[in-house]
């Protein structure tokens, strides 16, 4: 982690509002994305469960109307899910590239979790901060992940 940006309380502090409000935004975004993509594999499924049951027939013209017909609207549907999945993707990505382009260390999109690395002395650990969190007031050893979160009263640079 020696590398890595560091933050102090006060800094990760100031970041926390535009970092909610990224959060938030993503949240928003992904959410309506979600939906098309449900969709889209709703359609894939429902292609490909007809597509199953047809059956060509050598003198059955219907049938082979019917299995051109099916294997057309699978392929529709795997270029829609295709589309749904990498527009999901895409936006994935730009809001991970926003949130962590400060140098926080994005865990969970959904919940918000992030981690600020921080150091005191020698000593490196993340402060952690959840979207459903007032302000950040935990932390925890940077081999440790949301159950190892403390509150930073514990940490002697925070007592009070």
């Amino acid at each position: 982690m020696s590398s890595v940006k560091t933050f102090t309380l006060q800094e990760a502090r100031e970041f926390v509002p535009r970092l909610r409000h990224l959060v938030e935004g993503a949240n928003v975004e992904l959410e309506y994305l979600s939906g098309g993509l449900e969709e889209a594999n709703k359609r894939y499924a429902d292609a490909e469960s007809v597509l199953r049951t047809c059956k060509p027939e050598a003198d059955d013209k219907q049938a082979n109307k019917k299995m051109r017909e099916a294997r057309d609207e699978f392929q529709q549907a795997i270029e829609v899910l295709s589309a749904a999945q990498n527009e999901y993707l895409e936006c994935l990505n730009v809001w991970v590239e926003r949130i962590t382009e400060i140098g926080v260390i994005l865990r969970d999109i959904r919940t918000g979790l992030l981690d600020f690395p921080a150091r005191e002395g020698a000593f490196e650990y993340f402060l952690c901060w959840k979207l459903d969190d007032e302000e950040i007031s935990y932390w925890h050893p940077i081999h440790e992940g949301l159950r190892g979160r403390k509150p930073l009263s514990v940490l002697p640079e925070y007592a009070l």
